[in-house]
């Protein structure tokens, strides 16, 4: 009776240690999107962007989740070519999301550029970026947003609406 509890807590052990680690590994994110661009608060119907993530989603139990990698909206890639790092890091937040922000060299020293903010669900099967103006002040009356996957505005406003906050919906 003895060996045979010793041979369960030992499974039970390797077990616990097995989940704990592959929970802990990192997730490849290489997707593509058929998504949908428009400014809150306008009667243009906006337009189709081609959204690609590529990266790293690392998972964590006791931190936030980590995703590194780049991600281009029309071709546009963020962070650019220029910028002095290859990728961004966004701590992704259950609800915050996480800043779209890099670092440039110009005449004056290093500038930090912030495109805006990702939302993810579900490991990447929906995304949501709030892309902020040339000032940085996004608001919800009039700010833009980037959904995907969605094909036209209500899709988006879908999207939008159940990543951020359903219960204070976007219009």
């Amino acid at each position: 009776m003895r060996k045979l509890n010793k041979i369960i807590l030992f499974i039970l052990i390797v077990g616990v240690i097995y989940l704990f680690f592959s929970l802990q590994s990192p997730t490849d994110i290489n997707k593509e999107y058929e998504g949908f661009i428009y400014q809150l608060g306008s009667d243009t119907e906006g337009k189709k962007v081609k959204i690609e993530v590529n990266g790293e989603l690392k998972n964590a139990i006791f931190a936030k989740n980590q995703f590194e990698g780049f991600i281009s909206t029309n071709g546009e890639k963020i962070p650019p070519n220029h910028a002095l790092q290859d990728t961004v890091i966004l701590d992704l937040e259950e609800q915050l999301g996480g800043l779209l922000i890099y670092t440039i060299q110009n005449e004056r020293g290093e500038s930090i550029l912030q495109y805006g903010e990702l939302h993810q669900h579900d490991e990447f099967k929906e995304i949501l970026i709030t892309k902020f103006p040339e000032d940085g002040s996004w608001n919800v009356e009039d700010g833009t947003i980037i959904a995907a996957p969605a094909n036209n505005k209500d899709e988006a406003l879908t999207i939008a609406n159940e990543i951020i906050d359903s219960t204070n919906p976007l219009k």
